[in-house]
This record gives structure tokens, C-alpha cells and sequence, in this order.
């Protein structure tokens, strides 16, 4: 399944709200899933001198986690489709890129 990062705005002094936003990420990707649209919460990440959380999802589409963000009641500043690689370079067969998938979000500003 295509992954996806959902990026928000969190005050630099306000680690436990970036927790409750993964909180509710994680419990709306599990409602949708029990509706029938595949998300699945994969890991918020909070970086403060940025005032910024990323949070990650495995979803049908960027606009699965849209909804997730929707119903999680998350602001929607940004969803990107990406690619995480999860083994060490040593096991990868040589000469295989990392390929990542075509960003379909609104608001990417790569192609601008």
C-alpha cells in the first residue's frame, strides 16, 4: 500500500499536543479501516525547533488520509505521498534506486 506523510503545525512547546494528534490520527485510520477505506497509522514524528509534526500513514490514496485527518479532526497542511526505506543498504540488490511514488497531493510545492 502507497504510504503518505500528513504535515502540521504544532507549537514548539507543545510535545503532548503533537502526541494527541498521532493519538487521533491512529484511532481515525482504524475507524476508516472498519468503514472500508484502507489507512493505517504508521508514526508521527514531532520536530520542535520547526514547529512541525509529520505523521505517517499506509493508505489507498492521499485522499484517505485526508479523510483520516478529517475525521481525526487534524488541520490539513499538507499530504505527500512518500517512500521509506526500511532495510540497510547492504541487503539491497546493487544498482536498485529508491524509487518514490508520484506525489499526487495538494499543496506540494516541488513543481511549482
Amino acid at each position: 500500500m502507497p504510504e503518505y506523510l500528513l504535515e502540521l503545525y504544532v507549537p514548539r512547546d507543545d510535545a503532548a499536543a503533537a502526541a494527541s494528534e498521532g493519538e487521533s490520527a491512529r484511532a481515525a485510520a482504524e475507524e476508516l479501516t472498519r468503514r472500508g477505506t484502507a489507512v493505517r497509522y504508521r508514526r508521527a514524528i514531532f520536530i520542535p525547533a520547526d514547529e512541525t509534526c509529520f505523521v505517517f500513514f499506509e493508505a489507498e490514496s492521499a485522499d484517505a488520509v485526508r479523510d483520516a485527518a478529517k475525521l481525526a479532526a487534524l488541520p490539513c497542511e499538507r499530504v505527500s505521498a512518500v517512500f521509506t526505506q526500511t532495510s540497510s543498504i547492504a541487503e539491497e540488490e546493487p544498482g536498485t534506486p529508491m524509487q518514490p511514488e508520484p506525489t499526487t497531493s495538494e499543496g506540494d510545492r516541488h513543481g511549482d
